[in-house]
């Protein structure tokens, strides 16, 4: 079974949006931009669930999972470079 996660560049887009908003920050993030941020993350591991259960259905093998980008794994998930993924 192969399936692929979203997963968003710059910190999981908690970056702000360059050039489209001066008032966008990392401390004071447009409501929109993290509104999707939110929904990916929560959209995230339902989809390796997803995933997981069709493996079973189907009598699967095993599971191999891609996503693009670094998230950062070596690191603890307390990591201010690590939160994000």
């Amino acid at each position: 079974m192969f399936a692929t996660l979203h997963r968003v560049g710059s910190d999981n887009d908690l970056e702000p949006w360059v050039g489209f908003d001066a008032t966008d920050t990392r401390t004071r993030p447009r409501a929109d931009r993290i509104r999707a941020v939110e929904r990916r993350s929560a959209a995230a591991p339902h989809w390796v669930d997803r995933a997981f259960e069709s493996a079973r259905a189907t009598d699967a093998i095993g599971v191999f999972l891609l996503m693009q980008g670094n998230s950062r794994f070596e690191l603890p998930a307390s990591h201010d470079e690590r939160r994000p993924f």
